[in-house]
């Protein structure tokens, strides 16, 4: 007997620094190639806000601790990929590290609002970050 199809619960780390959020390109599918905030799969047992902070610290190297009350879910359905996820968006503030690239991350990098029409980008990117910047957090800053 095959398992069921279920949507898969994701975390996305957001971070700022000024109108600068910390953003990955993907290395792999799926979205392989365009920018969006660094995060992944939640682990059993995992608290939010810890997936988060590991998924933070594999993409891009730096460590940071998130609120543990998340911003509006987002809906990820691609077909043709073949996922459904349900991403939950923590912010957080960056503590220490060097940033770089890495795990499924071919690109890491601070990116400003204004710099991130131009780029290839996950859908909900940008409403996301003017999401964050509408509420101007004070501990993003």
């Amino acid at each position: 007997m095959t398992s069921p199809q279920v949507p898969r619960i994701g975390v996305l780390a957001v971070v700022r620094r000024g109108d600068a959020f910390l953003l990955v390109r993907r290395k792999f599918a799926p979205n392989i190639g365009v920018w969006g905030f660094p995060g992944g799969k939640l682990e059993w047992g995992e608290r939010l806000a810890d997936a988060a902070a590991r998924e933070l610290l594999e993409e891009t190297g730096l460590v940071a601790t998130f609120d543990a009350d998340p911003l509006i879910p987002i809906e990820a359905i691609n077909d043709a990929e073949g996922f459904h996820f349900i991403l939950i968006p923590l912010e957080g503030q960056v503590m220490g590290g060097t940033l770089q690239a890495g795990d499924d991350a071919s690109e890491a990098a601070w990116v400003a609002r204004a710099d991130m029409d131009a780029l290839p980008r996950v859908p909900g990117l940008l409403e996301l970050a003017d999401q964050v910047l509408r509420e101007n957090s004070p501990h993003l800053r």
